[in-house]
């Protein structure tokens, strides 16, 4: 995927209603499911494949946001039964609107919960555009969302995971995103050139999958290239973008507020 030069940014916002008010406690393997699954009946799964099959490159990031809830042993209990999920997507031509159109598809159609629960979508509404235009911004981690940094270990199959005040964060997140942006078509010196500074950061353990995963969430400086921090705030920033991580609000930029 080469990343996108000027052209329609994509980020959508869906609204979904339960039938009771609770969700799974790893909410992120639910929405990816749901994802999967609204991409397996369309086009008879071919878009199902351009996303999903073998180790392709996903290039769109999504959160959940629950509002406020209690986390139980076994379950989240909602204050009401309204969900949303904020999906940006970076790629490139009509590529963007492959979720987009599938989730179109779902709409006010069931979709079961674990515990006899269902969820229907029952709106969905593209966001204004944001443009990056200087190589100084100030982000913040999306409501629900948070920064995961990964290392693996081949070896031993193990995963290490850093939060903004640990050695070695700043060296794997530099890591994380050259491999992101040189996947995307940037140049090697473009993706070495990004300094990353905490201003209001603080640590959150999230559950992925059944493992519990240290990640970053508030407010931090970025320095880059304008079309790199673009690509990021589209794509995602750090490691397991696809999955409910790494995805970004503007605050503002070198020329103020957003």
């Amino acid at each position: 995927m080469k990343y996108m030069e000027g052209g329609e940014v994509l980020r959508i916002l869906l609204e979904l209603k339960l039938d009771k008010n609770e969700f799974p406690k790893d909410y992120h393997s639910t929405i990816i499911s749901y994802i999967k699954n609204s991409l397996t009946k369309c086009n008879n799964g071919k878009e199902y494949i351009k996303f999903y099959r073998d180790n392709n490159i996903k290039n769109f990031c999504f959160t959940v946001m629950l509002g406020k809830c209690k986390f139980n042993r076994e379950n989240i209990a909602l204050e009401n039964n309204i969900i949303r999920i904020l999906i940006s997507i970076g790629d490139e031509g009509m590529n963007k609107y492959i979720i987009f159109n599938a989730l179109i598809g779902e709409t006010y159609k069931s979709y079961p919960l674990p515990n006899d629960n269902k969820m229907v979508l029952i709106n969905i509404k593209k966001l204004k555009d944001v443009e990056i235009k200087t190589s100084n911004v100030i982000f913040k981690t999306a409501t629900g969302s948070g920064i995961c940094v990964r290392e693996h270990d081949p070896e031993n199959n193990k995963d290490k995971y850093y939060v903004f005040n640990e050695e070695g964060f700043e060296k794997q997140l530099k890591y994380v995103i050259k491999k992101q942006a040189l996947e995307a078509g940037f140049s090697n010196d473009i993706a070495e050139r990004v300094k990353f500074t905490p201003i209001n950061c603080r640590k959150v353990v999230t559950k992925h999958y059944g493992t519990y995963v240290d990640v970053t969430v508030g407010i931090f400086k970025m320095e880059a290239d304008s079309k790199l921090l673009q690509h990021l705030y589209l794509c995602g920033l750090g490691s397991r973008t696809s999955m409910s991580y790494g995805v970004l609000d503007l605050i503002s930029d070198e020329g103020g507020e957003v």
